[in-house]
């Protein structure tokens, strides 16, 4: 899930581009004030995170992670990523996002904060609230599932587009046979 930075009063053009010169200074914000504000974009963390709606308070992270904590890591092409740690293993976490059925595997110097809270509309949720806390532990529990239902619908909506696709070509070869049999016709 791509990050930006909260805006006070709407979304002007002007602020826009101010939160983008600001999203570099990701990290020395989270040095400086050990905080982070950032309105979620992006369909990852949902359902619980919704894109253009919430906000994530994220903190610096102090030590190793553990499973169910949600990880804001910095990509080697530059991208802001916030997902969910399902486990650890030697020096790095394996990540996923809530609404993702791939995994993917971070080394623990990619990771630069931790969320610990969030608003979700105008309420704030801490990562300590045990409805909260139940949710992370469920939803990394029934990963396999998940992974599987959300693959199962990947893919059916890859066949659908594919059929689509297929017809429109279909049609097209069609009306072209037309053409050429209507040209070419000799009786």
């Amino acid at each position: 899930m791509d990050l930006r930075v909260i805006f006070e009063g709407g979304h002007t053009k002007e602020r826009n581009r101010a939160a983008y010169k600001k999203l570099a200074n990701v990290e020395l914000e989270l040095t400086a004030n050990d905080m982070y504000r950032a309105l979620i974009t992006g369909d990852s963390m949902r359902p619980i995170l919704r894109e253009n709606r919430d906000v994530a308070i994220v903190d610096s992270v102090r030590g190793v992670l553990s499973p169910n904590d949600v990880v804001l890591y910095k990509r080697p092409d530059g991208q802001y990523v916030l997902h969910r740690i399902l486990n650890t293993y030697g020096n790095y976490y394996v990540t996923c996002g809530d609404n993702r059925w791939k995994r993917e595997k971070i080394p623990f110097d990619w990771a630069i904060g931790v969320m610990k809270g969030f608003y979700n509309d105008d309420e704030y949720i801490d990562v300590t609230d045990k409805a909260y806390q139940r949710y992370s532990k469920l939803w990394c529990r029934i990963y396999p599932l998940r992974a599987a239902w959300l693959w199962l619908r990947h893919f059916f909506q890859f066949v659908k587009e594919l059929a689509i696709s297929l017809t429109v070509r279909y049609d097209r070869f069609i009306r072209k046979v037309r053409r050429w049999w209507i040209r070419h016709k000799r009786f």
